[in-house]
């Protein structure tokens, strides 16, 4: 099952923008979206509009339902707007419908007020959810990323039930257009960045390489890597100080939350809803947040991995001496990873792997401080492999100028590292019946043109040097 949501706010862009207060543009946006599911052209649109229904599938009067959304108490967020799409074309949607809400209602422990509308006027039938920003009991409801996650597998479970077959095919189409999308994004990324290269406005990759090492060296990058990392240590040891100076009834509530995706966060969260919260914001830069703000939520994160490992040494191996706690913290020279061992001194491709592999769904993941460890070392790696690569060329391009100086002093009947009949004799020269004839048609065109092949040639030399034959040859020409 496909699902979509939206959701509107008086705290969101649009109605921050909006020339009306905040709160009243808000409730003007979701009356209209109200208005268009219910009116949008299509031949499933009844006379005075499609027929709103509920958990109890009977019909709503729309008036009502706005009047509704309209008296709705001040709540961080207005209306929250659903897309359930089933991806097979449903005799009975309200049914699918029903039953995930009931769900998501159980899932988070609230009595949601909701209504939808039916749309057939599309290739893949669909329903539209609106849910009020307040429950039955004046609870803000927040839906997040792990409740989309609920809602399909509910949907897609009662497809499965009751529509076995039609599922299957469905599933398989959908990876089909999955990696479709995946090869035209591709395709499409790789044909802009050919035309930014071809504009001048974007250098390829192995260009780029090259001129960050020469605008800044690696030893150069590397003393300005370690000077950061010191600032770094001695900022993170002065806000422990002031932290511990601080009592913690003094520090006011407005410090110890953040607001992000509709919903206010604080240290009181578990660490799996922080590090979810932290995947959320990368998805999308729309999703981001103040710079203070995500390093609060960092610490945090960090505050309960600190924790959680702790508890396990206590319960596990007894290590809970301070002087023990302080001796894992400084040692983040290396972490450990299903089995394998990982450093700064890994190799590149070691790391790359890892990078890779841990961006896998559902792969196992890093805590935040290993995580970041190894985006320094994976980089500190990249810059080491082209370190001095200008140099190396350099010095490369000269060697291969003298070996060319020495192929060019050799007999003009010798072009190719002093192989008689030159690059077509020693292309074939393997061959022995073939690198003779090559040889030998050669060695005519060049009388043909009027050379003197023959006073030329250094026959001492040509008996010493190694004929590109399948037989062994020795001085004066005899064969074995």
């Amino acid at each position: 099952m496909i699902l979509i949501h939206k959701y509107i706010s008086k705290g969101d862009r649009k109605s921050r923008a909006s020339a009306k207060a905040p709160r009243a543009a808000a409730i003007g946006r979701a009356l209209a979206h109200m208005k268009y599911i219910q009116h949008r052209p299509g031949l499933d649109r009844e006379e005075g509009g499609r027929k709103f229904f509920d958990e109890d599938e009977k019909e709503l009067d729309a008036k009502e339902l706005r009047t509704l959304v309209k008296e709705a108490n001040d709540g961080h967020v207005t209306v929250h707007m659903l897309t359930l799409s089933p991806e097979i074309n449903l005799a009975d949607k309200r049914a699918l419908t029903i039953e995930v809400m009931k769900h998501l209602s159980a899932e988070k422990g609230q009595d949601l007020k909701w209504f939808a509308v039916e749309h057939n006027n599309t290739d893949h039938f669909h329903v539209h959810v609106v849910i009020l920003g307040k429950d039955k009991a004046g609870k803000d409801v927040f839906i997040k990323k792990t409740d989309h996650k609920k809602m399909r597998e509910c949907g897609d479970a009662y497809l499965e039930r009751w529509h076995p077959i039609e599922m299957a095919f469905a599933r398989e189409e959908r990876e089909k257009r999955k990696a479709e999308r995946i090869r035209e994004a591709e395709i499409a990324r790789e044909l802009a960045r050919q035309e930014r290269i071809k504009e001048g406005l974007e250098l390829p990759w192995l260009h780029k390489k090259i001129i960050r090492e020469q605008v800044e060296p690696y030893d150069q990058w590397k003393r300005t890597q370690k000077q950061k990392q010191l600032a770094k240590r001695e900022k993170k040891a002065r806000k422990e100080r002031e932290q511990a100076e601080r009592t913690s009834g003094d520090k006011s509530k407005l410090e110890d939350v953040i607001r992000a995706d509709g919903k206010e966060w604080s240290k009181d969260d578990t660490l799996k809803e922080l590090t979810d919260l932290n995947e959320y914001l990368w998805e999308d830069r729309s999703h981001w947040i103040s710079r203070k703000s995500y390093d609060k939520l960092v610490g945090w994160i960090r505050e309960k991995e600190q924790e959680e490992r702790t508890g396990k040494e206590r319960n596990g191996k007894g290590k809970d001496s301070p002087a023990a706690l302080d001796e894992k913290e400084k040692d983040n020279d290396s972490f450990e990873y299903q089995g394998k061992n990982y450093s700064e001194k890994s190799s590149y491709e070691d790391l790359r792997k890892l990078s890779n592999q841990i961006h896998k769904p559902g792969s196992g993941r890093l805590p935040i401080d290993e995580y970041q460890a190894l985006r320094g070392w994976l980089e500190d790696a990249d810059r080491a492999r082209w370190r001095g690569v200008l140099e190396k060329q350099i010095e490369l391009a000269k060697e291969r100028d003298i070996k060319r100086a020495e192929w060019q002093s050799l007999p003009s009947n010798n072009r190719a590292a002093g192989a008689p009949g030159g690059p077509v004799a020693c292309m074939f020269g393997p061959i022995a019946a073939v690198g003779r004839f090559a040889f030998g048609m050669v060695s005519l065109f060049d009388f043909s043109l009027g050379h003197n092949t023959m006073a030329n040639r250094d026959r001492k030399r040509e008996e010493t040097i190694y004929q590109p034959d399948m037989h062994r040859q020795i001085p004066g020409g005899e064969r074995t």
